[in-house]
C-alpha cells in the first residue's frame, strides 16, 4: 500500500488482496492519514486483486473514520469482481465509485476547490497489501 497527498485529499493505492491477513495494513494507514485531516480520502483499487469480507469490514472503518473527522471517501478503479461486492452489500449508496483516481478527484468534496500540489510517501509495514 502507498499512501499520496494531493493537495488535500488522500490517496490510498491498494496492491494485492484486502483480507482478513493485510486488513490491519489498511487500519495503520487510515490512522496515518487522518491525523492529517484531509478533506477527501480515495481509495485506489487499480492493483487490487481480492476483497474478502475482513477488507470490506476494513473499508466500513474506513469510511466511518473519514467520516467522524469531517471528511469524504472516494473509491476509484476497484477491479470487478471488488466493485460488485461493494455493489451487493449496499456500500455504493454511501461511498461513491469513480472508474480512476482522476475522476474521483473531480469529483471532489461540496465546497472545496481542486486538490493540488501532488508528494508520495510510502506507508509502512509489510504484508500482503503492498
Amino acid at each position: 500500500m502507498d499512501v499520496r497527498t494531493l493537495g488535500r485529499a488522500a490517496v490510498l493505492g491498494l496492491r494485492g488482496e484486502l483480507d482478513y491477513e493485510s486488513v490491519t495494513q489498511l487500519h495503520e494507514a487510515v490512522n496515518a492519514v487522518l491525523g492529517d485531516r484531509p478533506e477527501l480520502v480515495i481509495v485506489d483499487g487499480t492493483a487490487l486483486t481480492f476483497c474478502d469480507s475482513s477488507g470490506i469490514g476494513g473499508l466500513i472503518r474506513l469510511y466511518q473514520g473519514v467520516s467522524e473527522a469531517g471528511g469524504a471517501l472516494r473509491l476509484a478503479a476497484l477491479p470487478g469482481s471488488v466493485a460488485r461486492v461493494v455493489t451487493l452489500t449496499g456500500l455504493d449508496q454511501v461511498m461513491t465509485m469513480h472508474p480512476d483516481v482522476a475522476d474521483a478527484l473531480a469529483a471532489g468534496r461540496a465546497g472545496s476547490g481542486p486538490p493540488t500540489a501532488d508528494t508520495h510517501r510510502p506507508a509502512e509495514g509489510g504484508g500482503r497489501i503492498e
